[in-house]
């Protein structure tokens, strides 16, 4: 079982107000480092300039990050890039993503705070 299953189990158990926003901001906090770092590698291997309204667009079915229709148009474009950022990011990241603190982490300034360069 993953760690934000277990925080949300928890946070229902102690009976938090808003616990899936409590226990996306705990998951958050404990995987701060690796979302910097995925952050960062994403930012070299893959798209130097993250578009940050694709952090809370859900992920496209009908495309895969390696199709080549995702260059007919600009819908297709975007839907190319989502899908090859949720192809990048482990699934476990994938709820936490619409989240505003994700962004920031994923923002190049504070994910070079974090994992120090």
């Amino acid at each position: 079982m993953d760690e934000l299953t277990d925080i949300v189990k928890n946070s229902k158990r102690t009976g938090q107000k808003n616990s899936k926003t409590t226990a996306n901001t705990s998951a958050l906090g404990l995987r701060a480092k690796e979302i910097a770092t995925l952050a960062k590698k994403y930012g070299v291997m893959v798209q130097p300039w993250l578009d940050e309204s694709l952090l809370s667009s859900p992920q496209p079915s009908d495309m895969s990050g390696m199709d080549l229709s995702r260059y007919q148009n600009d819908s297709t474009k975007h839907d190319g890039l989502m899908a090859e950022l949720y192809e990048f990011l482990p699934n476990y990241l994938h709820a936490l993503m619409p989240h505003s603190q994700f962004v920031t982490l994923v923002s190049p300034l504070e994910s070079s705070k974090i994992i120090g360069f």
